[in-house]
């Protein structure tokens, strides 16, 4: 399994960043499916405590990171905006006394 593994993140990273992309979202429907298949249990049976650690362990390995990133991105793309003040408003500076001299 690890060759698999090394071999799939191998072809990733030799490819440009639009295939990759599109080897990615190609890829994005069989990562939902063995996702949701690798959760499925017996409704008429209590949930096991090796699939609530699975859970766990693809929320922090694999669905967190990739949220992460995304607002990273989403961060960078939004621009920083001043502090709004309202009309009669004095600069915080100003009750100070600072005098800027």
């Amino acid at each position: 399994m690890r060759e698999l593994v090394a071999e799939l993140d191998h072809a990733l990273g030799a490819l440009g960043e639009d295939d990759r992309r599109a080897a990615l979202r190609a890829l994005m429907p069989s990562v939902v499916r063995w996702y949701q298949d690798s959760l499925a249990c017996d409704p008429t049976r209590p949930v096991h405590l090796d699939l609530l650690l699975w859970v766990d362990e693809l929320s922090a390995g694999l669905i967190g990171p990739l949220c992460a990133a995304a607002q990273d991105v989403r961060r960078a793309a939004t621009p920083v905006r001043a502090p709004r003040r309202m009309p009669n408003q004095r600069h915080p500076r100003a009750a100070t006394g600072w005098s800027g001299a």
